[in-house]
């Protein structure tokens, strides 16, 4: 069913109708991605089990600051960032003489890089760190290139191929234009140019690591920066859409593809994921050291030209198909873990981890 504006309405049905268990699809309420939270805590104030995240899990993965706040916190490497509220008018928060040295603008951020208080606020132990920043005081030129994503939205939403700044100018102007798009909470990050791969899981507390997908660029023109905007995932008439390619198993030396294994893992497992999820990494150009940049909650499922063509088919199943999982297996295996979750408090310890483990045996048998 959709779910529209009317959520009381749509929420009296599933509470009057007997269900086993809810595919929860919900990506946005209202057209507001941050809000897609709101549905899976109606869902579990009705006690209705549903696939997926529970709903704190997905109010953490949507807010790209407090997921890099806790990751940063527990040694999971990302990428250094600013958190931007507002651009202040000229002079705002300075004296006159600093107003005449910082130019045409300011802005509100968090202390880049300095995850812990922001850490503290996201576990609701504490309050995020705020200082008045003027243009004199945005990250130094040896900081760019930097990228400049809305801090609560998914789905690559307003990120684009101009999305990176090369210099304060270009920063300025980026943030002017993503503040008047997406109002407050503007996420400014370091920006890494390498490798980009994605890491889908399966499970609850039994986690099953699938084939890494890498994304490659190589078909897009010169100059073309190596970044999956929202026309390469939404725009399938984009030149944009129909030259990204991507290459299932990443090719990776195993050292690496385990390392990402490893900190995908504790990710998921910090972030509260359930069911399934996907942890997209940037690895550093020079050193291939990786960081992650995403943890989605809930991602795309779609399975088009599942077991023919897999360049329509979402990054998740492709990587299920490969690890020879099919769509109908991958689907029921999120069932089950959504079952599961529902029961796990009325298991004897280790049960539940002990069922995962036979429903993915009889998957692949």
């Amino acid at each position: 069913m959709g779910i529209g504006a009317d959520l009381g309405r749509e929420l009296k049905i599933l509470a009057d109708t007997s269900v086993d268990v809810i595919f929860n699809l919900c990506e946005s309420l209202c057209g507001e991605s941050r809000l897609q939270p709101c549905f899976a805590g109606y869902l579990e104030l009705l006690g209705i089990p549903f696939t997926g995240a529970p709903a704190e899990a997905i109010t953490l993965a949507i807010d790209k600051l407090k997921t890099k706040a806790l990751l940063s916190a527990a040694g999971i490497p990302t990428p250094e960032y600013y958190h931007v509220d507002q651009i202040l008018p000229e002079g705002a928060g300075a004296d006159e003489e600093e107003a005449g040295e910082a130019g045409e603008a300011g802005i509100v951020a968090g202390e880049a890089g300095v995850a812990a208080g922001e850490a503290g606020a996201a576990a609701g132990t504490g309050a995020t760190p705020r200082s008045e920043r003027t243009e004199a005081e945005l990250p130094p030129p040896s900081s760019f290139p930097l990228i400049v994503k809305p801090a609560q939205e998914d789905g690559s939403i307003g990120i684009e191929q101009s999305s990176v700044a090369e210099n304060r100018s270009q920063l300025i102007s980026l943030l002017k234009k993503s503040t008047g798009r997406f109002g407050r909470h503007i996420l400014v990050e370091r920006y890494i140019a390498g490798r980009e791969i994605s890491v889908g899981l399966l499970g609850n507390d039994c986690i099953e690591v699938l084939p890494l997908v890498e994304a490659t660029f190589a078909a897009q023109p010169a100059g073309y920066r190596p970044i999956i905007t929202y026309q390469v995932k939404w725009e399938p008439e984009s030149g944009e859409h129909q030259r990204f390619r991507r290459i299932c198993p990443a090719p990776l030396a195993p050292d690496l593809a385990k390392y990402i294994e490893v900190i995908c893992r504790k990710a998921y497992q910090l972030i509260g994921l359930s069911g399934y999820g996907r942890i997209d990494i940037r690895l550093e150009t020079d050193t291939s050291r990786p960081y992650i940049i995403d943890v989605n909650a809930n991602p795309d499922l779609t399975g088009y030209g599942y077991g023919s063509s897999l360049d329509n088919s979402a990054t998740l199943p492709l990587a299920a198909q490969v690890a020879g999982i099919t769509y109908p297996e991958l689907i029921d295996r999120i069932i089950k873990c959504a079952l599961l979750r529902r029961t796990k408090s009325a298991m004897p310890w280790g049960a539940e981890s002990a069922l995962q483990q036979s429903a993915a045996s009889t998957a692949q048998a």
